[in-house]
């Protein structure tokens, strides 16, 4: 199921097209999306939406064995209609390995230089890491598409961020991390200097440093710093520490996109801690595996690794990690239109975070839980939740309210102010009074 929100982002790229489509001048659009399932799905909604107007939709994956232009033209020769824009849904990886980053580089940055010649508006959908990759390495694409780039972001991967960062065990204000983050770098740069490199005794405080920079974003840094730790690490002596690494590069290649090599680091750590018996360690990297398939759509599994990983969370007595499993089980059984049991593993989990005095963990269940009936078109009962977890995003003073806001804004505009304030009215009443005991 698609959120009823994007409704207004494809209308507006839909709307762009068409202005193209009037003037005869053809533009070329990014669209920042990681989930490939949701790629597809987005891609779909905008060729209904496209077609409702008369616009006429062709979805193409790119060859990394061809450049991008002869591939959109040959798209529009095969075409048995009249093409009016082409959606490039990534790069086809069916049967070779995905194409390599310099490899992407050269191709857009051609495509880029060849633009003058566009047959049709182009639309590219793309992976965090292909849209940073433009970002820093191929100026001339993003001086193309910088001023077209929409991004439709899942509430749930802006919550999931956040969560493996506090995970890592670092809880610090963001001057406070930036200030750490340089005391480390000198200290690295003085073993550098002294050393000429760094060798397997040094691997501690690279590992701080790499966590450090996972925790500012700086993903990148973090990244490279990790391949240069797991370099030191012996297989034999240092499995534990391999097993968090591996299992940290598998999260970055996930936050980018890069879901082949991501799957791949989650199973080679995953491997590692059962020899080990690491059980923390186990439920960590099932419940990412989970999230992996989930944003694959390959939902069977990701509800197999789920549950393994609240069983794993049950012999450690973690409530917190059981919860977890719990919300992504119910964003599982909303996407699949199995509306009830979404809400009832929503509401588990916000019974189990309430009892570990969770706050922003319960709104988020709160917040969900608004959403799957803000999608059923329900506005009583999504104000309810919704008015519930605003309130609790506020006390803690985390920018997520203005997340639910929207979606309240969406709610007021549909149904009429003087509604709207009625159903809030309502909803303030019991809600928080419940809530909040």
């Amino acid at each position: 199921m698609l959120h009823t929100r994007f409704k207004e982002k494809t209308q507006e790229l839909l709307e762009r097209v068409r202005a193209d489509l009037v003037s005869r001048r053809y533009e070329v659009r990014l669209v920042k999306i990681n989930s490939p399932v949701t790629r597809l799905k987005l891609i779909a909604q905008f060729a209904q939406l496209a077609e409702e107007r008369g616009v006429k939709v062709r979805e193409l994956y790119l060859s990394p064995r061809l450049a991008v232009m002869p591939q959109l033209e040959r798209e529009i020769q095969r075409a048995k209609e009249k093409v009016d824009v082409i959606c490039v849904n990534g790069f086809d990886t069916v049967g070779q390995e995905s194409p390599s980053a310099d490899h992407i580089i050269v191709l857009l940055d051609q495509f880029a230089k060849d633009v003058v010649r566009l047959p049709v508006p182009v639309i590219f959908w793309f992976p965090n890491f292909i849209v940073d990759l433009a970002y820093d390495k191929i100026p001339t694409f993003w001086k193309l598409v910088s001023s077209n780039l929409f991004e439709f972001q899942l509430e749930q991967h802006i919550f999931e961020v956040e969560a493996e960062r506090a995970a890592s065990g670092f809880q610090e204000t963001s001057d406070v991390r930036k200030k750490r983050i340089a005391r480390l770098e000198e200290q690295v740069e003085e073993i550098r200097e002294l050393a000429g490199r760094t060798s397997p005794e040094h691997a501690p405080i690279l590992l701080v440093l790499a966590h450090s920079y996972f925790d500012d974003k700086q993903y990148e840094k973090a990244y490279e710093v990790y391949t240069e730790v797991l370099a030191h690490l012996e297989q034999s002596a240092n499995a534990a520490s391999r097993a968090t690494v591996l299992h940290s590069i598998g999260c970055i290649y996930h936050i980018w996109g890069v879901y082949d090599k991501a799957l791949n680091h989650y199973r080679e750590s995953l491997a590692a801690r059962r020899k080990l018996s690491d059980i923390e360690g186990m439920a960590q990297t099932m419940h990412r595996l989970g999230m992996l398939y989930q944003d694959l759509g390959e939902f069977d599994k990701a509800i197999d690794f789920f549950n393994q990983s609240i069983e794993q969370c049950k012999l450690l007595d973690s409530t917190s990690g059981i919860a977890d499993n719990l919300l992504h089980l119910g964003m599982i059984h909303e996407e699949v239109g199995l509306y009830s049991k979404a809400v009832e593993k929503y509401r588990e989990a916000f019974e189990l975070y309430r009892k570990k005095h969770q706050s922003r963990n319960m709104a988020i269940a709160l917040f969900y839980t608004g959403r799957v009936y803000y999608e059923r078109d329900l506005p009583k009962e999504a104000v309810k939740f919704f008015i519930t977890a605003k309130a609790i995003f506020e006390s803690i003073h985390s920018d997520y309210y203005h997340i639910v806001a929207q979606y309240l804004e969406s709610i007021k505009q549909g149904i009429g102010e003087d509604d709207y304030e009625r159903l809030c009215e309502e909803a303030r009443r019991p809600a928080l009074k419940k809530d909040h005991h």
